[in-house]
């Protein structure tokens, strides 16, 4: 049965970006998801201690502090003039954004993107070409305390030849298929009998040598 789904909207990282992003394709009505390795705002909460360097109000669109207040019309959001840290700047504003029904439904957590690829292209196939930038992008993901990966479906990002055997993977859109990286070990990506595929460089050989005797010259 064909697909008839639209292309929706992937967006990597729960940050300050990707939390933005998703507000944003919210209030388009676009098919959206989150994937998020690990929290949200996983990355700031690394400098969490540190004080930006720039003032709440230019790291907060209009757009997200709108939908904030129209979720609720109570919250007290910094000033724009406030310098906050990392771990404010989470607690105030970042989680508060994931939380938006809006989004909390489409973000996903502990999910690791491994490969991104175009359909029916591989990595090094039609560059410059504008074919190519028609075509969906395919995702490769792996969820958190589940074996095994799972291919995403047809993606945009805010940011068909045969499969081939290689580095670039047997499935289509040059990423690896499902079970591909537990058994790479056993797969030959050259010819058979030389993984690799390179070639051995013939050993260079001494010219022969002459089998005419030598001969002194004698002195006078």
């Amino acid at each position: 049965m064909a697909r008839t789904e639209g292309p929706r909207l992937a967006i990597l990282g729960a940050g300050p970006v990707g939390l933005e992003a998703a507000v944003y394709a919210a209030a388009l009505r676009l098919p959206f998801t989150v994937y998020e390795r690990g929290k949200v705002g996983d990355y700031v909460r690394h400098w969490g201690h540190v004080r930006l360097f720039t003032p709440f109000g230019m790291n907060a669109s209009a757009a997200a502090r709108a939908a904030l207040r129209a979720e609720n019309p109570r919250v007290e959001l910094p000033a724009d003039n406030d310098l906050l840290t990392g771990r404010d700047h989470v607690a105030r504003f970042l989680e508060p954004l994931a939380a938006l029904p809006a989004v909390k439904g489409r973000l996903q957590t502990g999910t690791t993107v491994l490969n991104v690829g175009r359909k029916g292209y591989l990595k090094e196939d039609g560059v410059g070409d504008a074919k190519r930038g028609q075509q969906p992008f395919r995702l490769l993901f792996a969820r958190r305390r589940r074996q095994g990966a799972r291919r995403g479906g047809r993606h945009r990002f805010s940011t068909a030849p045969a499969p081939t055997a290689g580095r670039a993977g047997w499935a289509t859109a040059a990423i690896p298929a499902v079970g591909e990286r537990a058994a790479r070990k056993h797969i030959a990506a050259g010819i058979e009998g030389r993984p690799s595929g390179r070639s051995r460089r013939p050993t260079p050989t001494r010219p022969p040598s002459s089998s005419a005797p030598a001969t002194r010259r004698r002195r006078r």
